[in-house]
């Protein structure tokens, strides 16, 4: 007896300290749960181990949903077993691999945040493109982003926080894209700036000069933000494109049975845009590719039979009753190759506007510029402003050099605002990190001139606040005449008028064809 109270001893004092954690975990972990009147069979952790590791990221959070001891064996403060799980999930299952978790991030978060087929994490929606803003650690639509953060003016202007505290506090990644009316402004978690506030206002002498070493790592914190937005931009891209095909490719069987102007039709039709739009929004959604074509086929029929519906009448009897139309064979034969004739001309003109970027283009500068706004957001429906940075490499971004002919000539509204300015703006902004050399900007007094602004109304002058948009002669003239300045140092005064030129930002994009001259 008593040598085994001397093993009994033995055993709880013969591991080392530092194993000791992992030691009391595991012998919880090691009795079998039990679920009473719930599940027959009991789990050990053995088994639930190699259960977790034939699981995605999203079962794997489901599962850790189920109970308390699910919960605490997925989780990595807990169990140091957890974080193993979490990666080889995410490397088997998700396009996401090779890649470690940013700095103070566990496997869990970090998987979590991945999930992009779960949608937005703070409204649940999944009809909208969910984005991941790496500096607050969060998944969610623009919408939802909005209302938890704020642009750098609204903080400085309305709640007067002061620019020191700001400086502490890295910025949301990516961009969200929207303007005040002093231009682009980096927007901000509120959380984050309620805390350094709080922070900053119980400091004391000794704390405030330890805060110029935090200001160092915001740069790096910012660095590390972009560049695993860059890593997650490029595989959403990548996604949307391997969901495009599998689109087309439902499409192709269906397509060339469709004469053309039941496909044009199809493509104009608001009920299949939203098909169209659904697979664009989230490609992580995994779709029901035959329900899909059930609905395009449903959607044809419609269309066939209001073909038929709105063909010309039969004619009225007295009686009421319906007449067949007579019809001179003759003359049927010559309206009937007419008819023909004027078919395929239209048909022709439809797929030559349909195949000319230009035409395309344009109309995407037309809804532009209604979205648009210059030195101040006039009404709700202006989304962007003119000093937005997708106006410096719109020209060469690929859905503006090629447009998608997704929906006609015509977009619907929400495929316009929701998918193909994000898209753009997520364009111009790769083009942006990669170092792609600017095009001439539409803004900038040299940039106007060589898109060829010289002799159109847009140019202003920084010492004069209340001058007319004139041309650059005009303006040159005035600098001048009223402050004295030769030509040679005017354009360091001559400025251009944001306002003036949404006006006239469709002759920046849209190039017209030279008319050649008949030689008489």
């Amino acid at each position: 007896m008593a040598h085994a109270s001397k093993m009994e001893i033995d055993m709880q004092f013969s591991y080392p300290d530092v194993h000791s954690n992992i030691v009391s975990i595991m012998s919880t972990f090691s009795t079998p749960i039990t679920y009473e009147g719930k599940m027959q069979d009991n789990i050990s952790v053995k088994m639930f181990m190699s259960i977790c590791y034939n699981l995605q990221p999203s079962d794997l959070l489901v599962l850790a949903c189920v109970c308390k001891y699910f919960k605490n064996m997925l989780d990595e403060r807990i169990n140091p077993l957890a974080g193993e799980i979490w990666c080889n999930s995410r490397n088997q299952f998700t396009i996401f691999k090779d890649m470690d978790p940013p700095t103070g991030m566990n496997q869990q978060t970090f998987a979590r945040l991945l999930t992009f087929k779960n949608g937005c994490q703070f409204c649940k929606t999944k009809e909208k493109t969910p984005t991941v803003y790496w500096v607050p650690g969060v998944r969610s639509c623009r919408d939802c982003m909005l209302q938890r953060a704020f642009g750098f003016h609204l903080f400085q202007d309305t709640f007067k926080v002061d620019n020191e505290v700001l400086g502490l506090i890295s910025p949301v990644i990516p961009d969200i894209y929207l303007s005040d009316a002093q231009g682009v402004s980096k927007y901000y978690w509120i959380s984050h700036v309620k805390n350094t506030i709080a922070f900053f206002m119980d400091a004391d002498d000794n704390t405030r000069s330890a805060l110029n070493d935090l200001r160092g790592n915001i740069e790096i914190i910012s660095k590390e933000a972009q560049h695993y937005h860059e890593w997650t931009n490029k595989l959403f891209q990548s996604q949307v494109r391997d969901q495009g095909i599998l689109f087309e490719r439902l499409l192709a069987e269906i397509n060339s049975k469709l004469d053309y102007e039941t496909l044009f039709k199809l493509q104009n039709d608001l009920s299949y845009q939203n098909l169209v739009l659904k697979v664009q929004v989230n490609p992580f959604l995994l779709h029901d590719w035959q329900n899909y074509k059930i609905k395009i086929l449903q959607i044809i029929q419609r269309i066939t039979c209001e073909e038929f519906t709105t063909q010309e009448p039969s004619i009225t009897g007295s009686n009421g009753t319906a007449k067949r139309k007579f019809v001179n064979p003759v003359v049927s034969s010559n309206v009937q190759q007419g008819s023909v004739k004027k078919s395929k001309s239209k048909k022709s003109q439809w797929n030559q506007e349909l195949m000319d970027p230009n035409k395309r283009r344009t109309r995407i500068i037309k809804r532009l510029r209604k979205l648009t706004y210059g030195t101040f957001q006039k009404s709700k429906e202006s989304l962007i402003s003119i000093q937005d940075p997708l106006y410096i490499y719109l020209s060469i971004c690929p859905s503006f050099v090629n447009p998608p002919i997704v929906g006609g000539l015509d977009y619907t509204k929400e495929f316009f605002e929701e998918t193909l300015i994000p898209t753009l703006k997520r364009e111009a902004e790769q083009l942006r990190v990669n170092n792609v050399p600017q095009p001439p900007y539409l803004l900038d007094t040299k940039g106007a001139l060589e898109l060829g602004f010289g002799c159109v109304p847009v140019f202003g002058c920084f010492l004069c606040t209340s001058i007319t948009p004139c041309a650059l002669k005009k303006i040159k003239q005035h600098v001048k005449t009223f402050h004295k300045i030769d030509d040679d140092n005017a354009e360091r005064v001559i400025s251009v008028d944001c306002d003036a030129m949404i006006t006239y930002m469709h002759l920046a994009f849209i190039k017209k064809k030279k008319q050649k001259k008949d030689d008489d």
